[in-house]
C-alpha cells in the first residue's frame, strides 16, 4: 500500500532538495524519487517498522512522516554517502536518511 508523499523544499539538507519522498504503509519502507532530465532516479532510503500513513511539510519545507499510531517523524539526512543499491533500470542515487 503505497502512501504518497511530498517534495523536500527546506534549506537544511541540500542533498534532499527536490526529492519526492513516498512510503509503504504495510512494509514501512521509504523511497525517494528525483527527476533527472527525462527520467527519474528512484531509491529505497529507509526500512522502518512504521505504518506510514501520511506525509507533511512545515513552513520551512521540512518533511515529516506520520505513523498510523499518530507519531510524527522528521526526515533528515544522516550525512555519509554510501554505495547505491540497484532497484531497477532507473539511474540510482543514495543518501542515508533517518526518520526521528
Amino acid at each position: 500500500s503505497v502512501t504518497g508523499g511530498a517534495i523536500y523544499r527546506a534549506a537544511e539538507f541540500e542533498r534532499m532538495k527536490a526529492v519526492y519522498f513516498f512510503g509503504d504503509f504495510v512494509s514501512g519502507r521509504l523511497w525517494g524519487a528525483k527527476a533527472d532530465g527525462n527520467s527519474w532516479q528512484v531509491q529505497e532510503l529507509l526500512d522502518t517498522n512504521y505504518n506510514i500513513s501520511s506525509f507533511g511539510e512545515d513552513d520551512a519545507g521540512n518533511l515529516y512522516l506520520a505513523d498510523y499510531s499518530g507519531t510524527l517523524y522528521k526526515l533528515i539526512d544522516k550525512g555519509a554517502t554510501q554505495t547505491p543499491v540497484p532497484t531497477g533500470p532507473a539511474k540510482q542515487y543514495y543518501f542515508p536518511i533517518v526518520a526521528r
